[in-house]
């Protein structure tokens, strides 16, 4: 709510969004209302800010899922999103080539990329600006691209 300037330039951007609650609390302790007023919240200053919405994205706050809470999720037309690597860029006092590192190696070995991982980067921290071009490379090296969610998501080939 403090920076409906960022939204707008975001969305002006072309980049989507996607809905992470209001308050960042884990939803699986709210009731179904508190979980309902999360998301709509988001969405509502969203739409003031920028015109734009949030659907059909959704990613829980620290993952946390309860089928019940998908389903107000479902009822409001969201869709949870998941993650494949997590880059740790949240981690306090967490360096570029800790962020390049979790990213580009599983337990220690060369992690092999695989079609349509999402990677989980929160953004947060100064030190992302050096990560993210390495592991953007790392990614192109690996002979994918980095695409919208969405449109992964519409190419996307059931398994």
């Amino acid at each position: 709510r403090q920076f409906p300037e960022t939204v707008r330039a975001i969305v002006a951007d072309g980049h989507e969004l996607g809905n992470h609650t209001l308050s960042h609390k884990d939803i699986t302790k709210l009731s179904d209302d508190e979980v309902g007023a999360e998301v709509d919240a988001v969405e509502t200053f969203v739409k003031d800010a920028a015109g734009a919405t949030t659907k059909p994205w959704y990613r829980a706050p620290f993952l946390a899922a309860l089928d019940h809470v998908e389903g107000i999720l479902r009822e409001r037309c969201y869709r949870p999103v998941w993650m494949t690597i997590y880059s740790g860029d949240d981690k306090t006092g967490v360096k570029s080539d800790d962020i390049v590192r979790a990213v580009e190696e599983d337990h220690g070995k060369p992690r092999r990329l695989e079609r349509g991982a999402i990677l989980l980067f929160h953004g947060s921290q100064p030190e992302n600006l050096t990560a993210l071009p390495k592991v953007l490379d790392w990614i192109h090296d690996q002979g994918f691209a980095v695409l919208p969610l969405g449109d992964a998501m519409r190419i996307a080939k059931p398994r």
